[in-house]
């Protein structure tokens, strides 16, 4: 497989499977404390240490195994198969198969289960008895209260919970995902069709046996040859405990070489068989439903690149990406933390799949963005025989500089403390000057730029703390720049449409705000009409006005796990009148009068450039100048 390939396979089932992660262990780490919390109650109570026939049942934790297989094992199997389902033509549909998948996963499971939950258990019931015989032969222990005695068991106890949910979890997973893989292959292929390849996750933490392995590549009925042992996947229960636990390693099944599959392959530089000078497409076999041959190893990066988010390798990766594939007429990301990056286009990506016809022209840190919009404004502007009149008297240099901060001001690009905002890019004018500047390719997302690694640990704490304070929707606390970014393209959906002045929408906000209390807000440097009740349903952000409870309800539907009725509601309602109104033109520009910044500044100018809700400002930031 190709080197961007490989990696992109592996990014991307690293990153379905974090996620898939993520969720179980949840679980998993709630059923491990509620189990330790109870026999914390019996040895406080009873001073019991042994016979913990009711806790931690092998039932239950067969139950486990099935939840994980079957949610993980469905997961992946229509991950690989929706991902191939536009670019190889495939014997069987497996469109329908989600029940079966279930089923065979749950056999998979039980089957697991039935050599591993006896040990799981005794490990847990182990730990128990371990823990409480020496706190019961500590003397400082056993003096204490009960309140103090319940605090360190617990605290002690979920160290515990959290490290054996984990490792069952990673394991169990990791064997789900692969197994789930190769069961949608052979649902799709057949197996006498396939190879398969081993993908290590190498990242300094992987075993020297599966660094080694990597790249291995097999027929799909064959094992791999791992650290001395022949495992048929990664996470193989077959394997020893060195082998497989918390194992991240995926297997990448794709159809052999003289397999064949039907579109082209864009994007790897790889010439499809048949295209190089002097040669000719062989003819598919009688019999095949498959129509153009080709390799169809080099598939895999077409597929990963569909699925999940696109793990950009460098800035400048990023920025080809937005302007060849989003639509991007401007950008410059120079100084940008590349995970911010990362976030930023894929967030893009996402919501153009979901809004089709979505317009983000620009993506850009501050500085750039601004010194790109002043060069084109004041190009035209040194044109004008006003300009020249009037820098002959000041000063070229005084006059540069004089017009350049007011430009800033009003064209909103002045230095800001916010996380990024949404500039609406629409036309300059100035009629004292004769200038009408199309700014067009401007619209879109401008991010401020000194997030250094420590600076990006920083703002993520801080995305935490407005969740805490309320003050951002749900989403922030787990992805503060995913947050941010869906907030500003939710302001791009809104302006590309008015969405805020929908009927619908003004009664539903109305409505909405009448459920609870105003009051007056100092979160901002000026004071605003809050609501409470928008506040602890959505955000007091949201609440400043009915463009920010559009962005934050985007934000939090699209990011948070469990987004609440409010973000359902508004989301709902934007799909709906955007299928409606996407291809209408945005409203005419509004004028804005401004003061002379000199003596003999020209009259009759009005500026029809504004930025559009601002950014994701934090308390005690100045809404305005954004």
């Amino acid at each position: 497989m190709l080197k961007k390939a490989k990696q992109s396979w592996k990014d991307n089932f690293d990153k379905v499977l974090s996620s898939s992660e993520s969720k179980e262990f949840a679980k998993v780490r709630k059923y491990y404390d509620d189990q330790y919390r109870q026999a914390i109650d019996g040895f406080l109570k009873m001073n019991k240490t042994t016979g913990f026939d009711n806790l931690f049942r092998v039932a239950d934790i067969a139950d486990i195994y099935s939840q994980i297989y079957v949610n993980i094992g469905v997961k992946f199997a229509k991950w690989y198969a929706k991902n191939f389902d536009k670019v190889v033509s495939k014997q069987t549909d497996v469109s329908g198969y989600t029940d079966i998948w279930a089923e065979r996963f749950n056999n998979v499971s039980q089957q697991i289960a039935a050599e591993r939950v006896t040990l799981v258990s005794g490990t847990a019931k182990a730990t128990l008895v371990k823990v409480f015989k020496r706190l019961s032969s500590d003397p400082e222990f056993m003096v204490m209260n009960e309140r103090e005695a319940s605090r360190i068991l617990r605290q002690k106890f979920g160290q515990y919970s959290k490290s054996q949910a984990e490792r069952l979890v990673r394991t169990e997973a990791t064997n789900a995902a692969n197994f789930a893989t190769l069961q949608s292959a052979t649902d799709m292929f057949g197996q006498d069709n396939l190879q398969k390849e081993w993908m290590t996750a190498l990242d300094g933490r992987e075993r020297p046996a599966h660094r080694a392995a990597d790249g291995q590549i097999v027929d799909f009925k064959g094992r791999f040859k791992v650290g001395g042992e022949l495992l048929f996947n990664p996470g193989d229960p077959a394997g020893s405990a060195k082998n497989v636990v918390n194992c991240r390693c995926s297997t990448a099944p794709f159809p052999k070489p003289d397999a064949q599959a039907a579109g082209t392959i864009e994007g790897f530089g790889v010439p499809t068989p048949g295209t190089l000078p002097g040669t000719k497409p062989p003819k598919p076999p009688t019999g095949s439903s498959l129509s153009i041959l080709k390799p169809v190893r080099e598939v895999v990066e077409e597929v990963t690149e569909k699925a999940d988010d696109i793990a950009f390798k460098s800035i400048k990766e990023a920025e080809d990406y937005f302007a060849n594939n989003l639509g991007g007429k401007f950008t410059d990301l120079k100084g940008m933390d590349q995970r911010i990056a990362n976030d930023f286009v894929n967030s893009i990506r996402k919501m153009q799949s979901e809004f089709p016809g979505l317009k983000v022209e620009t993506l850009a840190t501050l500085p750039k963005y601004r010194q790109a919009v002043l060069d084109d404004v004041m190009i035209q502007i040194k044109k004008s025989r006003y300009y020249k009149k009037m820098s002959e008297f000041y000063g070229v240099d005084r006059y540069d500089k004089s017009l350049i901060k007011r430009l800033r001001k009003i064209l909103h690009i002045q230095t800001s403390n916010a996380t990024a905002a949404f500039h609406s890019g629409k036309n300059f004018k100035w009629g004292a000057y004769g200038i009408d500047v199309n700014l067009s390719k401007y619209r879109g997302i401008v991010s401020k730029n000194n997030y250094s690694k420590r600076g990006f640990n920083k703002a993520v704490d801080e995305g935490k703390k407005m969740r805490q304070l309320e003050w951002w929707s749900k989403g922030s606390e787990t992805n503060t720049f995913k947050h941010t970014s869906i907030h500003e393209i939710g302001h791009a959906l809104d302006d590309q449409i008015q969405f805020f002045k929908e009927p619908e929408f003004i009664k539903y906000y109305e409505r909405t705000r009448g459920k609870g209390e105003d009051y007056i807000s100092n979160s901002l440097s000026k004071p605003f009409k809050a609501n409470a009740y928008v506040k602890n349903n959505l955000s007091e952000y949201g609440s400043y006005n009915e463009k920010e409870f559009i962005a934050e309800s985007l934000a939090e539907f699209y990011n948070s796990e469990n987004p609440r009725q409010i973000s359902k509601d508004v989301a709902e309602m934007m799909k709906r009148y955007w299928k409606k109104r996407n291809n209408k033109s945005m409203n005419k520009n509004q004028k804005i009068n401004l003061d002379n910044e000199f003596d003999e500044f020209p009259e009759g100018f009005t500026i029809i450039v504004e930025p559009y809700g601002g950014g994701l400002h934090k308390p005690g930031d100045n809404y305005d100048k954004f």
